[in-house]
């Protein structure tokens, strides 16, 4: 039998690699983990060096392994596009991996993802929710959502979703302490919870409208940071300073009193999302068509 590593080796050491585990990374290819362990083996003693640092507790790749799947992702995945292709548009099948920020749920993708699956009963899909900056060559993503500061160069990109809603809030606590400011260019004099994109040091920025057209950002004085949309809400109603969130996020508890309204007039939406994907060449019918879809869809009730 030849000692030449296969696609399918390449995929199970992936696997296993991505998933932290041999019994792990086994089901994801619905092998044995002994077969698993077999095929690594027969891999390391191929090229001359461990692949897998094993200990009872763990498996980690080694550095070798690290830089083979950073080198060899990517024409795995146009290998992988290009096998797919050849199987019938009109019958999309298999499963479509997608990773999003935790807030595109609740905004649109969840109701994309049941629209799309209505659909495409063939295809099963992966949803990863995960705030962090994401490497999808890397995590064996075939899209990501993200917002636009956060797309890579090298990949393409269209909108998706809606525009995102803000609402400046306070609660009557800190109005009674602080009082309002009575425009944005009293913001900087008040504390302010700032809202951190989560695996970066970048502050969401507190955008507002002109009367003219156009922006300007004013930020506050830093009070506390948080990484959780939930979290600038519960820190706002406490009275610890004004919030800039997610308008979803706050309604209810603006209904309720809990928290006010802030210059809502002068309030701007954030840029939509942005659906990414790597290549437009030789795409897996599943890829090509939630990406068709993502164009046209629109939630129901909104035309």
């Amino acid at each position: 039998m030849s000692n030449d590593l296969s696609l399918d080796d390449l995929r199970v050491l992936r696997a296993v690699a991505t998933a932290g585990g041999f019994r792990a990374g086994a089901a994801r290819h619905g092998l044995s983990p002994s077969r698993v362990s077999e095929i690594v083996r027969r891999c390391e003693d191929r090229i001359g060096a461990r692949l897998f640092e094993r200990t009872s507790r763990s498996v980690r790749p080694s550095d070798l392994m690290t830089r083979l799947l950073r080198d060899a992702e990517r024409p795995l995945a146009e290998l992988e596009d290009l096998i797919a292709s050849l199987g019938s548009d009109d019958d999309p099948a298999g499963t479509l991996r997608i990773g999003a920020p935790v807030a595109a749920g609740p905004l649109f993708l969840t109701a994309l993802a049941a629209d799309y699956l209505a659909r495409y009963p063939a295809v099963a899909l992966d949803l990863r929710f995960e705030d962090a900056p994401v490497d999808g060559v890397a995590e064996g993503l075939d899209l990501v959502v993200r917002s636009e500061v956060l797309l890579d160069a090298d990949h393409h990109a269209l909108p998706i979703g809606p525009e995102v809603q803000t609402a400046l809030v306070a609660a009557p606590a800190y109005v009674a302490r602080r009082g309002l400011p009575a425009s944005p260019d009293e913001v900087p004099d008040h504390d302010g919870i700032c809202f951190r994109i989560r695996g970066t040091n970048r502050l969401a920025p507190w955008s507002f409208a002109l009367d003219s057209a156009g922006r300007v950002v004013r930020m506050p004085k830093l009070r506390a940071v948080v990484d959780s949309q939930p979290d600038v809400a519960a820190l706002a109603g406490a009275g610890a300073g004004l919030a800039l969130a997610y308008r979803g996020a706050v309604a209810g508890m603006i209904a309720a009193g809990a928290l006010i309204d802030v210059l809502p007039e002068r309030t701007a939406p954030l840029p939509r999302f942005h659906l990414a994907y790597r290549t437009r060449r030789h795409m897996a019918p599943s890829v090509r068509t939630f990406i068709d879809m993502a164009k046209r869809w629109r939630p129901v009730g909104t035309g």
